[in-house]
């Protein structure tokens, strides 16, 4: 069961107490009223403390309902959330796995690449379709950033088997060439974890954990060797 909200609570006190003065100041007017209860002082008296009830009233559900919408608003940001990390989450997957076979060229016959390029393209679009004035404040800079990370990863897959087929760029040198995207993959999978934590705290809820390949995690750690000893070819 919901509990009244404090200030819920405070505006019924403040018209209870406004009643009860209101009848307090009756009984005295009519007491020196010469016509009693229906003299016109009191009758003057209780038409001002009605329009004081009525204001405070009026100010009262005005105030409930300010707090409602603003609540309302909240609720629907923090849905808006969980669609767009559960989005995150699928194409964060699909990046992954088209990186993963991208560092295998040997494997890539298998893995049906074409509509592996659609599918993902189509989530990222997704992604960037989100707007991030319907989410939560305190999740836009990471989800701007892994739906930027996203993109640039899965953008530079592309660019790379579009050079070797124009450049004729040998496969056996993509997992270099990749060194930078696996960089960026990385920072995506970061901001993944940051966006999850982040709507926890705002939301009692469980969202799907992001599980890395192995491989994927070896492929990372040695792109950034590569990178800090300046053997990245990306730009290849």
């Amino acid at each position: 069961m919901r509990k009244p909200e404090g200030s819920t609570i405070r505006w019924t006190i403040a018209i209870a107490l406004a009643l009860l003065a209101s009848i307090v100041i009756m009984v005295a007017a009519a007491r020196h009223d010469s016509e009693g209860i229906w003299g016109q002082t009191t009758a003057a008296w209780l038409q001002a403390v009605g329009s004081i009830l009525a204001i405070l009233i009026a100010l009262s559900v005005a105030n409930s309902e300010v707090r409602q919408a603003g609540a309302d608003a909240r609720l629907e940001k923090c849905e808006d959330a969980r669609a767009a990390i559960a989005l995150a989450h699928k194409t964060l997957e699909l990046v992954a796995d088209r990186l993963m076979v991208a560092c295998d060229p040997s494997n890539e016959a298998s893995h049906g690449m074409a509509l592996r390029e659609h599918r993902t393209n189509e989530l990222i679009e997704a992604l960037r379709q989100i707007s991030v004035g319907d989410l939560p404040p305190e999740i836009v800079v990471p989800f701007s950033s892994i739906r930027s990370n996203l993109h640039a990863v899965n953008a530079r897959i592309t660019e790379i088997y579009e050079s070797e087929e124009a450049d004729g760029i040998p496969e056996e040198r993509r997992r270099l060439r990749l060194g930078s995207g696996l960089i960026i993959y990385s920072h995506a999978v970061r901001d993944y974890a940051d966006l999850c934590s982040l709507l926890r705290t705002q939301i009692d809820t469980a969202f799907a954990a992001f599980h890395e390949q192995p491989r994927l995690t070896a492929y990372v750690a040695m792109a950034r060797a590569a990178a800090s000893t300046g053997q990245d070819a990306s730009d290849e």
